[in-house]
């Protein structure tokens, strides 16, 4: 008996799908079916950034040489003039030499500080961003002198 009627669910389904009334219930409003976007990754490089660290000692002076890149996904197909991350660069810079500023030179030291220096300018820039399109902080350039 379960058999049976597991049998006749299949058919039923089966005749559901080739007279598209299954596809009713996932088209949108003009009838096509709704496809989940597809995301393409783009980079956004913020520009070379020379910054004084704080130190630990009186007269002693470290500098920072950075260069980020932000990858951050827009829409597949989306054209590369659209608006974007690119007018915020500046924003992004500003945001940037902001934390920076306020760093120490034993708080980027190492492999754990550099992961925390990306995660910390990662934060900053999804809130200039305003969205999560930002996904990760890339270092070209990353220099202590």
């Amino acid at each position: 008996m379960m058999l049976a009627g597991g049998l006749l669910l299949a058919i039923l389904a089966g005749a559901a799908v080739q007279l598209g009334i299954v596809t009713q219930f996932f088209a949108n409003e003009d009838g096509e079916l709704h496809t989940p976007d597809v995301m393409e990754r783009r980079e956004l490089a913020v520009g070379r950034i020379v910054t004084r660290l704080r130190t630990a000692g009186p007269g002693q002076v470290s500098n920072l040489i950075l260069d980020p890149v932000i990858a951050y996904e827009v829409a597949a197909g989306t054209p590369p003039e659209a608006p974007g991350l690119t007018p915020k660069t500046a924003e992004l810079r500003d945001s940037f030499i902001d934390y920076l500023a306020g760093v120490g030179i034993d708080e980027i030291s190492g492999s754990a500080g550099i992961a925390t220096l990306k995660a910390e300018l990662l934060r900053r820039a999804r809130l200039v961003a305003g969205d999560g399109s930002p996904q990760a902080v890339l270092l070209q350039e990353f220099i202590l002198q």
